[in-house]
């Protein structure tokens, strides 16, 4: 058949010319682009009497199943979108939109997805093989469809490309958890929803309203549609992350979010939701000798302050908070003071004009004798009398300006515990050169209806029930921040302090010189403009499965990105290339302007019982000048095998079968066999099909089952079996088995633990073991005999 055949039984009524046009031109795309939508069409002209029919009706898209007649309105589809397989929002066309009702029309399909295991239902199935002939986006899922605008943007690229298995979107809660195993996309609206992913590395977007974002097991990413540097994130005490949209254009409210490792932002920017994981996120202070010998050196400080300021900002690229705080002696009645607590207003220019004015604000005098307190200057700046520190905030650093001494030394194991109580301690290994002036060491289901099938379950009205929600439980953070302490150490009275050169070493930083006020300001731009590198697993840990393989990203990071930039990296650990499918690079290069670089490979699953393992990956050396900050990143592989269990079998013959210290199942088939477990947690097993014989057991412990398809007779319901004779289980005297201990005593009293029913087989065992002991149904999960 051809077209025209198509075209001869096709009406088209109550629209406009035009708009017939592309209808007609529609159908007559898909009629011949594919060769599957070919077959439907002419299938159904192949009866006699068959036509199509293509109604227009106000507000609706839908099928009247196994009729051949659609009603449509194409004014449905100018915001109408769908999610395809690679979480895009993509338009539905007219194609596309006759298409799916047609397959209701001419086939019978219905749509019935359900919200567990079957997002798609048979029609959307139908018809993605279609759109796949025709070159066309497939709809990922029946759910993930809006008609609107408000819900699906056009184009968004939601997941940054990633493959999805399934997709949800509305302005409702969302529980995906029962899906299992899946890679998930959920998406909601303007009001306040709730997001839950179960395992899988699922995606979840909140947009408008505030949001509680759950990403369950597996590695999740919340997705935010602005800039990095739009958001207020930070990592609560408890673990979870509160994210405000407080600039740009504001309007995805404040979100609540847990067991999520990553975020990611506009253009597909993602970082680490870890501690050190926000590198668009800097929280820097001023800790100051205000001394007269300082006074020059502040002044040009102050004079360079507007720049200085706008540094640590970089062009609004970087969510800067800064505090100051000025020391002198405190031992000659002159206290430490905090000019400005860390700077927390929504916008920059208000957080700019604070820190400017605290700058300028400081006054110089007294002192007394030389040495000052700088230690305590330096504990006012961490112990939160400045303001707390964010601990996910990917750069942490303490500027300290001196030209004397420290006489409050004994402060310093005190400085250190708060420094690295938000902070680790920087392998030497993670030293980069820091420019010329240093080095640094750093459920129910729901289905569609059946009879009119309508397009759009979102902004039609369809009732989408989701699975409940379950309680919010958050898994704490772990690992640690940094603070880095770096000492500019105006020269011409002494040397730099031994103990200001520890407390800068011991947290990464460094003990800079500056002979002049100019040097001073050189010195702090330095420290300020050079990047800040970080690397980090997206998950710390990672359960390797018995197959296939399970992605996890490595995220290389900087917190500015002028400059080109290739970061070594070498690899270590337990782990060997069999654990471990993709290949880590020797070096990665950062282009201008890109922060994070991830590198994806994958765990392998196996079965095999081994120690669990580690793959650690260091950053080495950096082709511009540079800081680390976590300079060394660590994956464990959890082993999730169980021992391996031997068995040993008889024959028709009489065998002698002993086991091991190990784990073992003992089965003596025909003849009178002896057995002896001779350690480890053994089965032995005994089976009335097996041929006669009189069997002994020995050798059984606490930690031994007897497993049996034969139930022994309990006198009195009590779960325990006593045994006037040596035999425990005599069948018509042709078939029999004795039981005796580790010391050679007749075993007379066995416990009845329960029924096993093998998975594989379908066959019930009863289950003995010694009384009291600990031995039963657990010592035969997964066994098969």
């Amino acid at each position: 058949m051809a077209f025209a055949d198509i075209e001869a039984r096709l009406t088209i009524t109550g629209f406009s010319a035009g708009a017939a046009a592309t209808i007609k031109a529609a159908i007559k795309t898909v009629y011949e682009g594919s060769a599957t939508a070919k077959g439907i069409f002419d299938g159904w002209i192949a009866t006699a009497g068959n036509v199509f029919t293509v109604e227009f009706v106000a507000g609706a898209f839908q099928a009247l199943t196994g009729t051949g007649r659609i009603q449509i309105d194409l004014a449905e589809l100018t915001n109408a979108n769908y999610i395809d397989n690679n979480g895009k929002a993509v338009a539905d066309t007219a194609a596309t939109a006759i298409l799916h009702e047609f397959v209701h029309a001419l086939t019978g399909k219905i749509d019935n997805w359900n919200n567990i295991d079957d997002y798609r239902g048979d029609t959307v199935r139908q018809s993605n093989i279609i759109y796949k002939e025709l070159g066309l986006p497939e709809q990922n899922s029946y759910i993930a469809y809006d008609t609107t605008g408000n819900i699906l943007t056009r184009g968004r690229d939601y997941t940054g490309g990633a493959a999805i298995d399934r997709s949800e979107s509305g302005d409702r809660n969302w529980n995906s958890g029962p899906a299992g195993d899946s890679k998930d996309l959920l998406i909601g609206g303007a009001s306040a929803n709730t997001l839950q992913s179960g395992a899988g590395a699922d995606f979840l977007f909140g947009a408008g309203g505030n949001d509680t974002l759950d990403g369950g097991d597996g590695s999740d990413t919340i997705v935010l549609t602005g800039k990095p540097t739009d958001y207020d994130i930070r990592l609560q005490a408890d673990g979870s992350y509160i994210s405000r949209h407080v600039r740009g254009t504001a309007d995805e409210g404040t979100d609540t979010i847990g067991n999520a490792e990553r975020v990611q932002f506009l253009d597909g920017q993602t970082f680490n939701l870890a501690k050190n994981g926000l590198s668009f996120q800097t929280d820097f202070s001023f800790v100051i000798d205000t001394t007269g010998s300082m006074g020059d050196d502040i002044a040009a400080v102050k004079s360079a302050a507007t720049g200085v300021v706008n540094a640590l900002f970089a062009g609004d690229t970087i969510d800067a908070r800064i505090n100051v705080v000025t020391y002198k002696d405190n031992t000659n009645g002159e206290p430490t003071v905090v000019e400005l607590g860390f700077t927390d207003q929504d916008a920059f220019a208000d957080r700019k004009a604070a820190a400017l004015s605290a700058i300028n604000g400081i006054s110089v005098g007294g002192g007394g004798d030389f040495p000052e307190t700088a230690f305590e200057g330096l504990l006012k700046a961490l112990d939160g009398s400045a303001g707390e520190w964010r601990p996910a905030a990917g750069t942490k650093k303490i500027a300290l300006f001196t030209d004397a001494t420290a006489k409050d030394a004994f402060l310093l194991p005190t400085v250190l515990a708060y420094a690295t109580n938000v902070g680790a301690t920087i392998s030497a290994k993670n030293s980069a050169l820091l420019g010329s002036i240093g080095v640094v060491d750093t459920f129910e289901l729901t289905f569609g209806p059946d009879d009119f099938q309508q397009r759009n379950p979102v902004s039609e009205g369809d009732d989408v029930i989701s699975p409940p929600l379950v309680p919010f439980v958050v898994t704490p953070a772990g690992g640690k921040g940094l603070i880095q302490i770096t000492t500019i150490f105006i020269s011409g009275f002494t040397t730099p302090d031994p103990n200001l050169t520890t407390v800068s070493e011991e947290t990464g930083g460094s003990v800079l010189t500056a002979s002049n006020p100019a040097e001073v300001v050189a010195r702090l731009l330095e420290v300020i403009t050079t990047a800040n590198f970080s690397i980090g697993f997206a998950s710390s840990s990672v359960t390797e499965g018995n197959s296939g393989t399970t992605d996890v990203v490595i995220t290389i990071s900087r917190d500015r990105g002028e400059q080109a930039a290739t970061v070594e990296l070498s690899v270590s650990g337990t782990a060997n290339a069999g654990d471990i499918s993709g290949t880590i690079p020797d070096s990665v290069t950062f282009e201008a302007g890109e922060l994070t670089k991830d590198i994806v490979i994958g765990v392998r699953g196996d079965t095999v019982n081994e120690a669990d393992e580690t793959l650690i990956v260091t950053i080495g050396d950096i082709s511009t000048p540079a800081t680390v900050l976590t300079g060394e990143a660590t994956l464990s592989i959890l082993n999730d095998d169980a021992d391996a269990v031997l068995v040993i079998e008889g024959d028709e013959n009489n065998n002698v079968l002993r086991g091991t210290a190990a784990n073992e199942v003992i089965i003596g088939r025909d003849g009178s066999d002896r057995m002896a477990g001779r350690g480890g947690s053994d089965v032995f097993v005994f089976l009335e099909s097996d041929g006669p014989g009189r069997d002994r057991i020995g050798d059984f412990g606490s930690d031994d089952v007897f497993m049996s398809d034969v139930k022994l007779f309990d006198s009195n319901g009590d779960n325990i079996i006593t045994f006037g004779s040596n035999l425990i289980v005599d069948i018509e005297t042709s078939r029999s088995v004795s039981i005796f201990g580790e010391t050679g005593a007749l075993v007379r009293r066995l416990e009845y633990d329960g029924v096993y029913v093998d998975e594989t087989t379908g066959v019930e065992y009863y289950i003995y073991s010694r009384v009291g002991s600990d031995a039963g149904l657990d010592t035969v999960a997964g066994l098969t005999i």
